[in-house]
């Protein structure tokens, strides 16, 4: 995830990167209200991992009885967290004036993503919706797409030396998805010289948290 121009937003505006984590961050900012979260308890992402684990809310609610943090825990602080390592990672992150980042931004990044995706298709399953956030009763579910191209923006980039170059923008969250197949790939495809310069880039992910922070 990066900067480039997508469908929803220019390379001028912004790009994919800062349109996906903004909004990531309408529920995960969100202050952590256990009546509120409950409905997402033992309910599985779009790729079956489980959302918000039983006990993990269990060890929650014992560490706000028994510490009092200086910033309260949002919904970002506890979504995928798995129950032995909350402790450890609230009392590194809930911390005052840190520009703070979940834990797991990925996750939660990848959930967004899939939730807009259904722009272009639907699930196997029916979704349940709680706070802005999709879940499921179950595993293994399926993405159908419904249309039959996808949405993508050409134009012109005029460079340096009377050079030219086409460029494309799609979608924001198609892009993003798509780069989870790819990872796999990236390394095996970066060995053709063709390919090594657009693959070989310098690692997304801190790309990711300056984004992410900046908005903080």
């Amino acid at each position: 995830m990066n900067t480039s121009g997508r469908l929803e937003a220019s390379r001028s505006q912004g790009g994919g990167g800062p349109t996906l984590i903004k909004a990531t961050r309408l529920y995960t900012d969100r202050k952590l209200d256990f009546e509120e979260i409950k409905p997402l308890i033992g309910r599985f992402d779009q790729f079956g991992s489980v959302m918000l684990h039983p006990a993990t809310v269990f060890v929650a609610k014992q560490l706000i009885m028994k510490q009092a943090f200086t910033v309260n825990p949002t919904i970002g602080d506890i979504l995928f967290v798995k129950p032995q390592e909350i402790e450890k990672l609230w009392r590194a992150t809930l911390m005052p004036n840190s520009k703070r980042v979940p834990t797991k931004l990925g996750q939660l990044l990848n959930l967004t993503a899939s939730m807009a995706i259904r722009e272009i298709g639907h699930y196997s399953v029916e979704p349940t919706m709680t706070l802005g956030i999709m879940s499921f009763g179950t595993r293994n579910i399926k993405f159908h797409v419904d249309v039959e191209s996808l949405p993508v923006r050409a134009g012109l980039s005029v460079e340096k030396g009377l050079k030219t170059r086409l460029t494309t923008s799609a979608l924001t969250a198609f892009s993003h998805l798509s780069q989870l197949p790819a990872n796999y790939m990236r390394e095996t495809l970066s060995q053709d010289p063709f390919l090594k310069t657009g693959l070989d880039e310098p690692d997304k992910l801190w790309q990711v948290l300056k984004a992410y922070q900046s908005q903080s």
